[in-house]
């Protein structure tokens, strides 16, 4: 169990932060009846293997669940095809939110049923997208936005497993499966085994339908002989009895729109006389008001609506094999980066143009660990601008009621803004500032003294004070969810003011959620203020990369796998490397980009949409990743999302615009290389990935020096796995004694 809750709190910090509640489910052959969970709580043993780690934790639940000290824990579980959800096992947790609140437990279940999939569909890219110009034709025949392929979700046993969890309650009284397609057979034959095994016997018989039921005779004729296939095989296990007492079977449907299967098979049962009852359960509903029973409706997803009439006109129509249920195409949807995209980072460059405030592949260090950011923006400069402290200070006078109490981290930033809070709130009265790092204030220990002084402060507020939350930066979310949940459990009644200097998280959602969730206040705390206050003094939309997806990282594990195969490097990228690790402690600011020694470095011209022309290679680079990731995470009209293919979908940059007439500029162009991922610059299409190939060769073949400087970049991305190099590009890059060292370099 600790083990379990450790994983929780390291691998999914963000969303146990936003949680109300943890939700446990043991493995779904582990079952017991809600009063077996009732004695393990107590401390009594049941011969579960659940149960058992549950009364081994409970003996030291300090050590068990110390890493959700003030979170309600409930289980869900089965006691065969029966659904529980228990109370809280956290012994020092309060009631789950599903009690204290009173709601139904069947909505909830449903609610929870509701989220899993969509997780699972999320997980799997079940969801083939909706394409701008295109629609996909189902093996219904019908035209579509979107299409769904239910079988893409078993791609882990959990996963088989969760979708048979929910599958259970409908399985009562049946006796075989029956699925609309081969592509869910693992989910059917997961499910017979579980069924059987509940019940002490074999599992329960097993059929499904090899292709799409269109109605016509020759697929009629396929679906009546599975039918049979069942009824003997039913006929043979009960000695005969399934032709005087029709066996009932679940019907379980992948997904349905129209429930047209349901009519064709109940003709079949009808027409052939087969001692069958089927029952039906459909995994995904997509159309409305069907009266069948789903695990999940997604009939109301924009997605799934209908087509207007008239409004196939003029589209690519994409087909949906109705054997396989893939798509029997590849698109490639090109994404144009444009002003919109790249305003706010450049207008945060224009206001900062400060060397160093935007940095490189740096290590962050503050009161908790370590952190390692691809880019990093120092808030400690930025605090101790003009701009900075004149908006800063225009934002804290406007708060209503005016704090009297500031609180921020324990690091360097934080506490230089929390001097400067107080300095400019201190014009109306007295303003007190504290420091620490997650607000639980132990009462014991070296900290006792400032911890109770704190305790008092927060406490002291009434209904009609204010309490400030400070700090440097938001990415996450994580510390002042954090805040928020301390100061509830302390019982703090003033209104609570939550700022940052810069909110800059890899989507903006995110941070509109969590003004959302900081801003509530409970019913009985919203008398004199509805909702707490939420603001940062700058937005900016950056990726979140740490070491994983740092490009400079991935440029510093090149390096260092050829030093690891005993390979010597060159002078140059010998003293590159060693550059990129001291690049750590500092950060990249104007040599960030890979050149050769010979050419002068990379700089922007007049007139970029993303930087002003005296900006650093960090600036750029900054600048046009907040650009590509705005495109990855905001939704534009008839666009879709760039990022990873999602099979039919191929979002790619458009080649020109980097690699010919757009971007000219080197620095750019390099930026794009470093930012964009690999499913971004490649094109899925042969012949559109040729063109941009032959593009790439015109830039190194180009003798113009400030063309061809691009080519140490074009080879290190080709390395990092962003595209192979064309044989006449190679020819090329030989023919320049530098490029020939790196291209034979980073290739061994």
């Amino acid at each position: 169990m600790e083990a379990m809750f450790e994983t929780l709190y390291t691998d999914h910090s963000d969303a146990r932060q936003q949680a109300a509640c943890v939700v446990v489910r043991p493995d779904v052959r582990d079952r017991f009846v809600p009063d077996d969970l009732a004695e393990a709580v107590t401390g009594a043993r049941r011969g579960s293997p659940f149960l058992d780690a549950l009364r081994d934790a409970l003996s030291t639940p300090d050590f068990a669940f110390a890493r959700m000290p003030d979170m309600p824990i409930a289980v869900l579980h089965t006691s065969g095809e029966t659904l529980h959800l228990s109370a809280n096992i956290n012994p020092a947790g309060p009631d789950t939110p599903f009690a204290s609140r009173k709601l139904d437990e069947i909505a909830i279940l449903s609610a929870l049923r509701d989220r899993e999939l969509a997780c699972l569909v999320e997980r799997s890219r079940a969801l083939l997208p909706m394409i701008p110009g295109s629609f996909y034709r189902a093996p219904s025949q019908r035209l579509a936005r979107a299409f769904l392929r239910v079988g893409n979700i078993q791609f882990s046993r959990h996963a088989i497993d969760a979708v048979c969890f929910w599958l259970l309650p409908y399985m009562h009284d049946c006796t075989a499966i029956l699925v609309d397609t081969w592509s869910i057979s693992s989910i059917a034959f997961d499910l017979a085994g579980l069924v059987g095994d509940s019940r002490g016997t074999a599992p329960l018989p097993v059929e499904m339908l090899s292709e799409y039921q269109d109605g016509s005779t020759e697929r009629m004729a396929v679906a009546a002989e599975a039918l049979d296939r069942l009824s003997a095989e039913l006929d043979a296990s009960t000695d005969g009895e399934a032709a005087a007492n029709p066996a009932k079977v679940a019907c379980i449907l992948s997904a349905t729109h129209s429930g047209s299967l349901i009519g064709v098979l109940n003709d079949l049962v009808e027409m052939s006389d087969f001692p069958l009852v089927l029952s039906y359960v459909a995994i995904f509903q997509m159309g409305a008001d069907l009266g069948l029973a789903s695990l999940s409706d997604i009939s109301g997803m924009p997605e799934f609506q209908p087509l207007e009439q008239g409004e196939e006109g003029g589209r690519t129509i994409v087909e949906v094999d109705p054997r396989s249920y893939f798509p029997l195409t590849h698109n490639d949807v090109e994404r144009v980066v444009r002003i919109r995209h790249s305003e706010a980072a450049k207008a945060f460059i224009e206001t900062f143009p400060e060397a160093g405030l935007v940095s490189l592949h740096r290590d962050h260090r503050t009161d908790g660990p370590t952190r390692h950011n691809a880019i990093h923006i120092d808030t400690e400069m930025l605090a101790r601008s003009a701009p900075f402290r004149a908006r800063f200070a225009e934002q804290l006078r406007a708060l209503e009621p005016r704090p009297s109490v500031v609180v921020t981290p324990l690091h360097a930033a934080a506490r230089e803004l929390g001097q400067l809070a107080a300095s400019i709130l201190s014009g109306d009265g007295a303003v007190e500032h504290y420091e620490h790092s997650t607000l639980a204030l132990d009462e014991e220990g070296p900290d006792r003294e400032p911890n109770l002084a704190l305790r008092k402060a927060i406490l002291g507020l009434g209904s009609d004070e204010a309490l400030l939350v400070l700090d440097d930066a938001f990415i996450t979310g994580t510390r002042m969810s954090a805040y928020q949940g301390r100061l509830r459990a302390m019982g703090c009644k003033a209104r609570l003011h939550y700022h940052v200097a810069i909110a800059r998280p890899a989507d903006l959602a995110r941070w509109r959620n969590a003004k959302s969730m900081l801003g509530w206040r409970s019913p009985e705390d919203a008398v004199l203020h509805a909702r707490n206050t939420v603001d940062a003094t700058y937005e900016l939309c950056l990726p979140n990369w740490q070491e994983r997806g740092c490009p400079w990282c991935a440029e510093l594990l090149q390096y260092d796998d050829l030093v690891d195969r005993g390979i010597t490097l060159p002078a140059f990228f010998a003293a590159r490397r060693q550059r990129l690790v001291a690049a750590k402690d500092s950060g990249l600011i104007h040599d960030a980009l890979l050149q050769d020694g010979f050419a002068p470095p990379l700089q922007l011209q007049q007139g970029s949409i993303f930087a002003p022309p005296d900006a650093s290679q960090a600036a750029v680079f900054a600048s046009v990743a907040s650009a590509c990731q705005t495109m990855r995470t905001v939704l534009e009209p008839d666009l879709p999302l760039l990022g990873p293919r999602r099979h039919p979908l191929s979002t790619v940059l458009k080649a020109t615009d980097y690699l010919l007439d757009t971007y000219t500029d080197s620095i750019v162009r390099a930026a794009f290389l470093r930012a964009a991922a690999p499913d971004e610059l490649v094109y899925a299409g042969r012949d559109a990935e040729e063109v941009r190939q032959g593009l790439i060769s015109d830039i190194v073949e180009n003798p113009a020096g400030h063309v061809c400087d691009l080519g140490h970049e074009l080879i290190l991305a080709a390395a990092c796995g962003k595209g192979e190099l064309s044989e006449r590009t190679k020819v090329a890059l030989r023919a320049h004694a530098g490029r020939r060292e790196a291209l034979d370099l980073l290739q061994q």
